[in-house]
C-alpha cells in the first residue's frame, strides 16, 4: 500500500493537508449551525461551531467520548477485568495459548519505534490525528507499558458499558475507546522534563547590610513536566485499535460467552459479572 507524501518518515514531520480558502466557507457554515438547538435532550444552548451541540456538551463529547454519560469507577472496571480474567482460566489450554498468541502478535503489530516519541514542543498545529496516534504509541512503548493490557482494559470498559452506559447511543463506541486510551496514557503521554528557578524575598527574616536593613533572598528549584494534550477523537483512534485487537484476541461477542457457577446455573459472562458488581454493593438488587 503506497504511503502518502505528507506521512513519510517519523511522525512529527507528517502535515495535515493544505486548508488555505476554507476559512470564509467555514465562517459561513458555523454561522448557520450556531443557530440550531443542542442535540442533547432538553438542553436549549445553541450549537457551538460546525457541532451538533452546544459548547458545554461538545467539550464533555471530546474528553470523554459522550455528552452526558457518566465515566466509570476504578472499583467496577476492575470486576469486569477480573471476570476476563476468570473466564480464561475456565478454558482449555489449547485456546488460552492461541489467545496469548494472537495478543502477543497484536502487541507487536501496535507498538512504535521509540525514536517517534517526540517532544511536547515538536507537536505542532498541523500534526494530523494520524501522526499523533502513533506519537503516542511510541510514548507506550518508550515507557515499556504492555499493550495487551490496554487491549484487556478495552475489552473490560465494552463489558462496563454494556451494563451501565447511560449516555447517547451514537456516541457509545467512541465513549468505549476514548476511556481505555484514557487509562492507558496516564503518565504516558509525551512529556518533557523542566527545571524551574525562582528567587524572591523571605518576609520572615532581616539582615543587615551595608546599604541597610534588607529581607535576604531565597531561592527555589523544582522539576516539573510539560506534558503534551491528547484530543478525545486521538483517544478514541487508539481506543478503537485497541478493541480491535482484544476482538480479534478473545472473539466477538466475549461477554456473551457462556459460563456455569458453582451450583451448576448457566448464564452469560456478562450476567455473572452482573452477579459479582451486586454482591460488591455496585448495583442494585435484580
Amino acid at each position: 500500500m503506497p504511503v502518502a507524501d505528507h506521512a513519510r518518515g517519523r511522525p512529527v514531520a507528517w502535515f495535515t493537508q493544505d486548508r488555505s480558502g476554507r476559512k470564509h466557507k467555514l465562517r459561513a457554515a458555523k454561522a448557520v449551525n450556531e443557530t440550531g438547538k443542542c442535540a442533547v435532550a432538553r438542553c436549549e444552548d445553541h450549537r457551538a461551531g460546525l457541532s451538533s451541540l452546544c459548547r458545554k456538551h461538545a467539550d464533555r463529547l471530546k474528553d470523554i467520548g459522550d455528552p452526558v454519560a457518566r465515566v466509570p469507577t476504578r472499583n467496577e472496571i476492575v470486576i469486569f477485568e477480573k471476570a476476563i480474567d476468570l473466564y480464561l482460566a475456565t478454558l482449555p489450554e489449547r485456546r488460552r495459548r492461541e489467545i496469548a498468541t494472537e495478543l502477543d502478535n497484536r502487541a507487536r503489530v501496535f507498538q512504535r519505534p521509540v525514536t517517534w516519541a517526540a517532544m511536547p514542543s515538536d507537536m505542532h498545529r498541523r500534526l494530523p490525528q494520524q501522526a499523533r496516534a502513533e506519537i503516542i504509541k511510541a510514548w507506550l512503548t518508550k515507557d515499556a507499558k504492555d499493550p495487551r493490557g490496554f487491549f484487556k482494559r478495552a475489552l473490560a470498559i465494552e463489558g462496563w458499558a454494556a451494563v451501565y452506559f447511560d449516555g447517547m447511543p451514537r456516541y457509545r463506541r467512541r465513549f468505549i475507546a476514548t476511556h481505555a486510551t484514557s487509562w492507558a496514557t496516564t503518565r504516558g503521554t509525551p512529556s518533557k522534563k523542566l527545571t524551574r528557578r525562582s528567587v524572591k524575598d523571605d518576609p520572615t527574616t532581616v539582615i543587615s547590610t551595608p546599604n541597610g536593613w534588607r529581607h535576604p533572598k531565597i531561592e527555589t528549584i523544582w522539576t516539573e513536566y510539560q506534558r503534551a494534550h491528547i484530543s478525545g477523537p486521538v483517544k478514541a483512534r487508539l481506543g478503537q485499535e485497541a478493541l480491535d485487537a482484544a476482538h480479534h484476541a478473545y472473539g466477538r461477542g466475549f461477554w456473551d460467552n457462556a459460563v456455569s457457577t458453582q451450583d451448576g446455573q448457566d448464564m452469560t459472562l456478562l450476567d455473572y459479572t452482573k452477579l459479582a458488581l451486586r454482591a460488591a454493593g455496585l448495583l442494585p438488587p435484580a
